[in-house]
């Protein structure tokens, strides 16, 4: 017959084991369980009860507080470091350029164990990541645990001084507060601020509490720093604390086994089915967590000390380490479906980026420019934003050395016939913008080309604002070009291109990269009224620059990939 407190270990251990599966199928695919992002929520009432009780059992010292936060790092930190380390070596193997820079952004704020603060900085959504190739989403719950380690001493060194009854009155007004907050601030930042959680740690406190006869407590203060309960275990480790002994009594085996084991199958109900409220699903398996954590100490647990459960609970913590970027890489790596070819479908070779005289690399790669010698009778310019910076390469080889001289520069956003840049965009890029255009109207001086393109992605307010009267766009795009028609005889501007999503593009170019097939074109295409719509502004105030810059000419490439109804992200007739 298995003990006691092996029974009330055993009913932790296959919470984080329906923890773990919950989350990891949730990872793996949404319909496997809708709701099992709950498994997190679960750990925190977890972690909250183990917690209270190794430091209630060790009391509140500066030594034995020392001694719990070295445990809880040399026990988290180690292989929490060791993965970011091994997902920064592998990506380096299967990322795009533009994904490994945002990794090691990524990899920053999980390395200084605050990428749960995150979106307080930069506005995305835990929900929409998963959507993403984003492989360190899943270290906001750790940063999340170990803040709350170290502020758990300073709480509990305050809870310890005062009796029972005002313990339990203060951790309901702090799970209130925190809940209340959690409710009130926007969702992307709720979800992984520590304040936001703190309620669900403060629910393992409370069961803790309860499942403690307060007769048995009595606080005992040395020199008004100590604070320990009569009865004190050696160690606070989490496995020592877990297996102490609890005396219960035999009327109450019967009726404390079925409420734990009906609550533990309501919380695996909850995984795999919603309320509709997110906020009610959150409550739920938090508060049904918590009554298996209290029904454990009241009786046995035979069903949940099955093996399985308590191995799965035991390797918990690598799985879930582990499991996100394995996931993620699997699903960089590999697509859904390989379509075969028909037609023609052969792949666009990426063009390497043509060695150019005086070629400078500035603002780190969002800024380029060169010359080139030619074997033509006239100057070109090249000029835009980061259409032209990639692009050039493809212009540089349909010119061909058909020019004089070439000369070239761009930079990211910024629309070379606005003076003040991309108004969307912060302060700063703006001022990179304007040293832009004066380096631009620089290079035109010197340039005095006969043909200028124009490569560029529109934004901003020229695709945003409605038309006014007297339209400020307008009216400093014609002044742009009527500056630069001065040298040249021709300005050659492309119209807009629809913003595809990244994962599309992404993608596209990852199969380009493997020399493989393109997605499906119902997966890639768009609606051709929707990039109507999108740049509607934009294209009537390219119908007034028409009319007041004759060297101007737009050239459509977007309606080439549209037929009435649909527009295609990649040429599936010619393969580019």
């Amino acid at each position: 017959m298995t003990t006691a407190s092996h029974q009330k270990s055993g009913a932790v251990q296959a919470l984080r084991a329906l923890a773990i599966i919950a989350v990891i199928l949730f990872h793996l695919n949404k319909s496997f369980a809708p709701n099992g992002f709950l498994g997190v929520d679960m750990f925190f009432v977890i972690s909250g009860y183990l917690m209270t009780m190794i430091l209630t059992k060790s009391g509140i010292s500066i030594d034995s507080t020392s001694t719990f936060l070295q445990r809880r790092i040399k026990r988290i930190v180690p292989l929490y470091l060791l993965t970011i380390a091994s997902v920064l070596i592998a990506s380096r193997l299967f990322l795009l350029a533009k994904d490994l820079r945002i990794l090691r952004i990524d990899a920053l704020w999980s390395l200084g164990l605050v990428s749960n603060m995150q979106p307080l900085f930069h506005e995305f959504d835990y929900f929409e990541e998963l959507t993403e190739y984003k492989l360190l989403t899943h270290t906001w719950s750790l940063a999340a645990e170990l803040q709350y380690y170290l502020i758990v001493p300073l709480l509990m060194l305050f809870l310890l001084s005062i009796g029972f009854a005002k313990r339990i009155l203060i951790a309901l007004l702090i799970i209130s507060a925190s809940l209340g907050l959690q409710i009130s601030l926007p969702p992307n930042i709720a979800f992984g601020f520590l304040p936001c959680r703190v309620w669900q740690f403060f629910f393992g406190l409370i069961v803790f509490e309860l499942s403690q006869k307060p007769k048995q407590e009595s606080i005992n203060r040395e020199n008004g720093k100590e604070y320990k309960i009569l009865v004190e275990v050696e160690s606070e480790d989490e496995e020592k604390a877990q297996n102490e002994s609890i005396k219960r009594s035999s009327s109450s085996l019967f009726p404390s086994s079925l409420l734990c084991g009906f609550s533990y199958f309501s919380a695996i109900f909850t995984c795999y089915f919603s309320t509709g409220s997110d906020l009610i699903d959150r409550i739920l398996a938090t508060f049904l967590a918590a009554h298996v954590i209290y029904f454990s100490t009241k009786g046995p647990t035979p069903i949940l000390d099955l093996w399985i459960l308590q191995y799965i609970g035991d390797i918990s913590y690598i799985l879930y380490l582990v499991h996100w970027p394995v996931i993620i890489l699997l699903k960089y790596v590999s697509f859904e479906e390989v379509i075969t070819p028909q037609n023609c479908v052969k792949l666009s070779k990426t063009l390497d980026f043509p060695k150019l005289e005086n070629f400078k690399v500035t603002l780190g790669g969002y800024e380029k420019a060169g010359q080139d010698t030619g074997n033509g009778s006239f100057n070109v310019l090249l000029l835009g934003n980061s259409f032209m910076r990639f692009g050039f390469p493809h212009f540089y080889k349909a010119l061909n050395k058909r020019y004089k001289k070439l000369y070239f520069h761009a930079i990211t956003t910024c629309m070379p016939f606005e003076n003040s840049g991309v108004v969307d965009r912060k302060e700063e890029w703006s001022k990179h913008c304007n040293g832009s255009r004066i380096e631009d109207l620089k290079l035109l001086e010197t340039a005095k080309p006969k043909i200028i393109f124009i490569s560029i992605g529109y934004s901003g307010g020229f695709v945003k604002q409605k038309i006014e009267a007297n339209d400020s766009w307008v009216k400093e795009a014609v002044n742009s070009f009527n500056i630069f028609g001065n040298y040249a005889d021709f300005i050659v501007i492309d119209t807009p291109f629809y913003a595809i999503s990244s994962g599309i593009a992404d993608d596209l170019q990852k199969r380009m990269k493997k020399k493989i097939p393109p997605m499906p074109k119902e997966k890639s295409q768009f609606l051709f009224k929707k990039y109507l719509d999108k740049y509607k502004y934009a294209f009537k105030r390219i119908e007034m620059i028409r009319e007041k810059c004759t060297k101007c000419h737009f050239v459509e490439v977007q309606s080439e990939f549209c037929d009435e109804a649909f527009c295609q992200s990649f040429d599936y007739d010619c393969g580019s």
